[in-house]
């Protein structure tokens, strides 16, 4: 891709690239983006808002943990900065258990991917004579299934009477329709339903 530099080269082709640098010792660029993108926008003379930006970096599937306020002395849950990993530190194996019940896996996309989700457990155990001990790490894995699309029927009645005077003025035809959303949560189903008695349409 041309990106016209200073000035016109004939001679040597030019290229635009995304967080290059340029050696010019060696003549190549180097620490430069390689891989697919989605998009790019560019803003001639304008600066991004910052949480754009924060919005675009921050990973939709995160871990969380909803016991903060339950902890108690010599217990503490230490979180990365963008959540995909967490120490936890308890008194005892028991509290350990009870702590880990209440880590979470949240995906705030508005269609997760569908798939495997791996996580790993390291365990370092702090003996009573102050050796340290590391268990053998676990795996685990979280399966993510597809969200089924949304179904929508519409009932009402198949035959409609009317007589010459309604016929004139303006005759109901979907008199008492029914219009029934069905979605599938968390193995359940969910229904909204949408009831008009007064929707007309005028016949020439």
């Amino acid at each position: 891709m041309d990106d016209w530099p200073l000035h016109r080269i004939k001679e040597t082709k030019t290229r635009l690239v995304i967080g290059a640098c340029w050696h010019g010792r060696n003549h190549i660029m180097s620490q430069f983006f390689k891989g697919h993108l989605a998009s790019i926008y560019y803003l001639p003379h304008k600066i991004e808002q910052p949480q754009v930006l924060q919005c675009s970096h921050q990973c939709k599937e995160k871990l969380e943990f909803n016991a903060i306020d339950q902890l108690v002395p010599g217990e503490n849950a230490i979180f990365a900065t963008d959540s995909s990993s967490f120490s936890l530190k308890a008194n005892t194996a028991e509290d350990l258990s009870l702590l880990l019940q209440r880590v979470t896996y949240g995906n705030t996309k508005n269609l997760p991917t569908p798939g495997y989700r791996t996580f790993f457990i390291n365990t370092t155990v702090l003996c009573s004579n102050g050796k340290t001990l590391t268990l053998n790490p676990s795996k685990g894995s979280i399966f993510v299934q597809h969200e089924a699309e949304p179904v929508i029927s519409i009932s009402g009645l198949s035959v409609v009477n009317s007589d010459q005077h309604l016929v004139k003025t303006g005759a109901p035809m979907l008199p008492e329709i029914k219009i029934t959303v069905t979605q599938n949560i968390n193995g359940g189903k969910f229904q909204l339903y949408y009831k008009f008695s007064e929707l007309a349409f005028d016949i020439p």
